[in-house]
């Protein structure tokens, strides 16, 4: 599994982009993510550098995106989860998933999971979760404990 990470600002979230997507999303925003083979691996000493990141008082949220997080092996998945749910930081799932697909394990650690995929024809603007705006019509953000 690889990733690419960023800061957020308006969100003052660490961002890890889990790279590769096997989706055929029409209009798809990351489409350069969709390789498997483009980031840095992620390794227990990774891991602990991610974790090492979001002690700084700047992050609040730890948000991860793709790709396609679910696409990646559950388990490879579940030892970067975990760890970053030592962190006490609420974590955000990024998925084109719906939230039965999603495994019962991940919506355990993960705080908020925004879920549906990008369907150009529903694009619309001003469609907002948790101060989030979100691309299409169809997509939602749950939130552990209230809607799933």
């Amino acid at each position: 599994m690889r990733y690419i990470s960023q800061y957020n600002l308006n969100t003052r979230a660490l961002e890890l982009f889990i790279t590769g997507c096997c989706g055929k999303c029409t209009g798809c925003h990351n489409h350069e993510l969709k390789s498997y083979d483009i980031g840095t691996k992620i390794t227990d000493e990774e891991i602990e550098r991610i974790a090492l990141k979001t002690t700084s008082n700047i992050v609040d949220n730890v948000m991860i995106m793709g790709g396609e997080p679910l696409d990646r092996p559950t388990e490879e998945l579940m030892v970067l989860l975990n760890r970053l749910d030592q962190t006490g930081l609420p974590i955000w799932l990024f998925t084109r998933y719906e939230i039965t697909d999603v495994p019962e394990k991940i919506r355990e650690v993960c705080a908020f999971i925004k879920t549906g995929e990008y369907i150009e024809e529903l694009r619309t603007k001003g469609h907002t979760y948790f101060g989030i705006e979100l691309a299409t019509s169809n997509q939602k953000i749950l939130k552990k404990g209230t809607n799933y």
